[in-house]
């Protein structure tokens, strides 16, 4: 009986635990919404599309980069063939093919680089330059499709104050590589770049940029972002939440128990 009554304690000890757990995940997720919906615009860049989303009303823009996924395909299947990596199931053959079939998306600034692209599956070797035309041009198209359609929201937002205020989203892969080309357009309508002047980082200080890693699912993508907010709007009032809770305590243990001549 003695060990029934241990038992009930201890359960209903752990219950309180959770519920006061539950209580505040609860809480956590319903202001982390708040912060979300009341925020004035957000610009959302997740798979090949736009999201403007304003007064809970969303609008959509897919970018055309139907040209930049086949360049930027075709200069990763010629990569991968010249250098060996593996044996590509697709024959360069066909690859050819595709090409001469399609000689006007291979053209840039007057140059027409698909007979470089063709030489490059016959040889086997890579040439650099034409790589560098072809790496250039996708760059532009996606530059220009992005910025189209970033100055399409910003005519219909119609408001600097606003638009100042906004909420970028970018999402991709984990650990996007530097000069990744959305983080970097978005840097600079953020003022978040390296090079950006006192002038400008302040002018645009309102502005927030967030890179989401390997979620696409929009409820998602705005929960994370979501929490980002609500630990620096309030949580930072108490500790600096972009560090690990436990980061200083565990640091100053691990000093004690792991000096640094041990070896």
């Amino acid at each position: 009986m003695f060990i029934y009554y241990i038992y009930i304690l201890l359960y209903e000890k752990m219950d309180l635990i959770k519920s006061i757990n539950d209580t505040f995940l609860k809480v956590n997720e319903r202001v982390r919404r708040k912060i979300i919906n009341e925020l004035p615009v957000i610009l959302l860049f997740n798979n090949d599309k736009l999201t403007l989303i304003q007064n809970n009303k969303e609008t959509i823009t897919e970018l055309n980069l139907e040209n930049y996924h086949i360049i930027k395909s075709i200069c990763h299947y010629i990569c991968c063939n010249c250098l060996k990596l593996a044996y590509c199931a697709l024959p360069f053959t066909e690859v050819i093919k595709y090409i001469l079939e399609n000689k006007n998306i291979f053209e840039f600034e007057g140059i027409k680089y698909w007979c470089g692209l063709v030489e490059m599956c016959e040889k086997g070797k890579v040439n650099d330059d034409i790589l560098s035309i072809a790496m250039k041009h996708c760059a532009i198209i996606f530059q220009k499709e992005l910025h189209d359609a970033v100055q399409k929201y910003k005519l219909e937002v119609n408001n600097p104050e606003i638009w100042n205020h906004m909420l970028v989203i970018v999402t991709g892969p984990p650990s996007p590589r530097v000069g990744h080309s959305a983080m970097q357009y978005f840097s600079r309508l953020t003022g978040k770049y390296d090079q950006a002047s006192e002038e400008e980082r302040f002018r645009k200080i309102h502005r927030k940029l967030y890179y989401v890693e390997n979620v696409y699912e929009k409820d998602k993508i705005l929960d994370i972002v979501g929490q980002l907010l609500l630990e620096r709007k309030e949580y930072d009032k108490i500790v600096d939440m972009s560090t690990d809770i436990l980061a200083y305590d565990t640091n100053n243990y691990l000093k004690k128990v792991c000096p640094t001549h041990d070896k």
